[in-house]
């Protein structure tokens, strides 16, 4: 008798989501310490953290890093910037 069917799919380094940059996980480093800031009520680092955050990486195909982004933006009040990096991470596959 024979078992269930199985389909065995083979990645490419380059299709594979969790291979980041350097610099991407740099990124994603400060958009979490943003993102504590805004808990601890020091929004101006914390807005200049998550801008660092977004210029140290321009080229990111990371979809977290911006929906990270859009939220501290969005906590900090920063509607505009809280789109347009939603709108970023939306044009980005996971």
């Amino acid at each position: 008798q024979s078992g269930p069917y199985v389909r065995v799919w083979q990645r490419t380094a380059q299709e594979n989501p969790l291979s980041w940059s350097s610099r991407d996980v740099f990124a994603r480093a400060l958009v979490r310490a943003a993102s504590s800031l805004v808990d601890d009520n020091q929004l101006e680092t914390a807005l200049h953290l998550v801008q660092q955050a977004l210029s140290s990486a321009p080229q990111s195909r990371d979809q977290r890093l911006f929906l990270q982004a859009a939220d501290v933006f969005r906590r900090l009040g920063l509607e505009e910037p809280a789109r347009a990096s939603a709108t970023r991470a939306a044009k980005l596959t996971p």
